[in-house]
């Protein structure tokens, strides 16, 4: 919402910028759609989510480019550190993906998106 007005899934709308209304008017809009604030905030949640692990994986595939087009460049003790680093990070992120897959709120869809 950008503060001026409000449409939920279905196509209702109120302008929130109306000096007339109170509080509990506004609010109506809420009660008279089908709008459901749990969906909304899981959904965007997701969304955000899904949007991280997609710029860690790009990070990681970098990383990963980058170690092996530096080879000649970087020492082999800060190229092993380089490729110790990128492997830890990938066990962790495994790790947050394994863990998020028992919460019941992310389906098997969005995790195979994920990976």
């Amino acid at each position: 919402m950008d503060g001026g007005s409000f449409s939920s899934s279905i196509g209702d709308s109120i302008d929130f910028d109306e000096k007339d209304l109170s509080l509990s008017n506004k609010l109506k809009v809420f009660k008279a759609s089908a709008f459901d604030p749990d969906s909304y905030v899981t959904s965007r949640c997701r969304h955000m989510s899904e949007k991280r692990v997609d710029e860690v994986l790009d990070v990681l595939d970098e990383g990963e480019h980058m170690s092996k087009s530096k080879q000649s460049t970087l020492t082999p003790s800060a190229l092993l550190s380089l490729q110790k680093v990128i492997t830890e990070q990938k066990q962790k992120l495994a790790a947050q993906l394994a863990e998020a897959s028992f919460q019941s709120s992310v389906s098997a869809t969005e995790l195979r998106s994920a990976v």
